[in-house]
């Protein structure tokens, strides 16, 4: 609760001596407080941190995930982690793998497997549905919502997120409602409200920066950009360099090729060039390595 509240120096501080003092006597509980660290060194930006905690709670014979997988998928190996989410879900029983769904629709997504995320989404809402939990609801209205996205359907994705946001406000778990508010900064931005786009990802900003959440933080930030442009439209740029086409940088990216066309019109704005070519030599001459898109 306090890691989910945003108290991320107050489990730093304590949990790690906590749980080695319950090694001996309780595994399974100074396995859940090493759990707890990893996700903040995770979230934090401290992967070899967060690798030693997850690596603890493996040695006490507990299932590091989703953190571990998470962490695998942010390192740039997504099918890894992807089928660690597959291997830890088929070991839980019904509740175990409500925890882990939310994050598996996002890898899968990430991995091109939208027929895959559906199977999960649908199997999170059955949950959300039968133990009538706001927590879980919250969980399956973002997963829905993600598919929504992929599927070039913001309009749909808008009310689910909005549903998620109110639950995970109400409930204080600070990360988990920043991750909303920059969804929904995404669903109004390819409906094209960017006045609003704008309010919700600053919002979500600054949550991530009350939080100390480096990664995201530095992933949302447009401080010293290269010419000016977004996280999202450095992505995009990375995709073009590679030779991609739209409807390649759509999927890779998980957004509709309408979005793609409207970042790649405010690239060439920005960089003051005409063409996919010009874009994509201006990458390489500013070092923006070409993204490894299938």
């Amino acid at each position: 609760l306090v890691r989910a509240e945003g108290g991320w120096d107050a489990v730093e501080r304590g949990i790690e001596a906590h749980s080695r003092q319950l090694v001996g006597s309780h595994g399974w509980l100074a396995a859940a407080g090493y759990y707890e660290l990893g996700e903040v060194r995770r979230l934090r930006g401290d992967p070899e941190g967060a690798r030693r905690a997850f690596g603890l709670v493996r040695a006490l014979g507990d299932d590091p995930q989703p953190g571990a997988a998470l962490l695998l998928a942010s390192a740039g190996d997504v099918p890894g982690a992807l089928a660690e989410l597959q291997a830890s879900l088929a070991g839980r029983d019904r509740l175990g793998r409500a925890r882990l769904l939310l994050p598996a629709v996002e890898v899968a997504l990430e991995a091109g497997e939208p027929a895959y995320a559906a199977v999960l989404a649908d199997e999170l809402e059955a949950i959300a549905a039968f133990h009538d939990s706001p927590g879980l609801r919250a969980r399956a209205q973002q997963a829905r919502a993600l598919l929504h996205l992929r599927s070039g359907r913001p309009s749909d994705a808008l009310p689910l997120l909005d549903g998620a946001a109110r639950t995970y406000r109400e409930q204080r778990f600070r990360h988990a409602s920043a991750a909303v508010h920059e969804l929904l900064a995404q669903a109004h931005r390819e409906l094209g409200h960017e006045p609003t786009a704008a309010a919700e990802e600053a919002t979500a900003l600054a949550i991530y920066r009350q939080l100390g959440a480096g990664p995201d933080v530095r992933r949302l930030s447009r401080e010293e950009a290269p010419g000016g442009l977004s996280p999202r439209e450095l992505q995009v740029l990375a995709c073009i360099a590679s030779g991609a086409g739209n409807r390649a940088v759509a999927h890779h990216l998980v957004i509709s090729e309408k979005t793609v066309s409207r970042h790649l019109a405010n690239i060439y704005l920005k960089l003051g060039v005409g063409s996919r070519t010009a874009a994509a030599a201006w990458a390489h001459e500013h070092g923006i390595a070409p993204a490894s898109v299938d």
